[in-house]
């Protein structure tokens, strides 16, 4: 091996011509998860990624966390990069039919790949787009855009460790938090270390107007879920529509 005589006597290249030579060789990375929180819009998507987060905080475990419109191994891999544990938030499935496998590692690293989804009610869902002015008031148009959301939420299903309801969060959020962690690898007691984390999700507030939060990914428009249910603003004949277009999905959930 080469050695830089100036380094040896002073500590220090005094040329810069063999600063190679002196590079700290990149550490190995300890193991650690990729979390995927890919939970359909308006089904506490965004609830699941900040529980995750805060669970992380609140147990001292390293995490990064970022907003993936369209995942891809090589977008784990570059955002991972250095870390021992990434959180992704998404929607969509992914664009390219090879990512299928993504539960199998993101690109060499030594994290294990882990997938989280949250469901809802298909009539509720559909009232929370109609507040936020997300889709049309037109039953075609609001029955096409839910084709795609249940086709990429059944996808994203078929390959998670952990599917949560909307209705579960709502009734039992400590024990949605329990579930969440321990799908994690992070410790489920004691108890009032869920209730620390349960306090601090509570006490996050969207930005007044403007860009959503780069942090907590809150927008403008988020409400609690505490807001009272909108699903009878929709007409009957409406409700029936989804209801009956998609009654499997409805009856797995046990919404039918």
């Amino acid at each position: 091996m080469m050695e830089c005589q100036s380094f040896l006597e002073y500590g220090t290249c005094s040329n810069g011509y063999c600063e190679e030579l002196h590079a700290t060789p990149s550490p190995v990375v300890p193991h650690g998860k990729t979390i995927i929180a890919a939970g359909p819009e308006r089904s506490a998507s965004t609830w699941l990624f900040n529980a995750i987060r805060l669970l992380f905080a609140h147990s001292n475990e390293p995490l990064d966390a970022y907003w993936i419109a369209d995942v891809s191994k090589e977008k784990l891999a570059a955002r991972g990069a250095g870390h021992k544990n990434l959180l992704i938030k998404t929607h969509d499935w992914p664009l390219r039919e090879d990512n299928g496998d993504l539960v199998h590692g993101d690109g060499g690293s030594n994290r294990e790949t882990v997938v989280i989804v949250t469901h809802r009610d298909l009539r509720d869902v559909v009232a929370s787009y109609l507040r936020v002015r997300w889709i049309s008031s037109a039953p075609d148009s609001i029955c096409a855009h839910m084709e795609a959301y249940v086709r990429d939420h059944l996808r994203w299903a078929s390959i998670a460790s952990l599917n949560i309801g909307y209705e579960r969060i709502m009734s039992d959020e400590l024990g949605a938090l329990r579930d969440v962690a321990a799908c994690c690898g992070l410790p489920t007691d004691p108890f009032e270390a869920l209730e620390a984390v349960k306090r601090s999700v509570k006490a996050l507030q969207p930005p007044m107007y403007g860009s959503p939060c780069p942090v907590s990914k809150l927008w403008p428009e988020h409400l609690s879920g505490e807001t009272q249910n909108r699903r009878h603003l929709l007409s009957e004949r409406l409700r029936q529509r989804i209801h009956d277009q998609f009654v499997d999905y409805q009856r797995v959930y046990g919404y039918a």
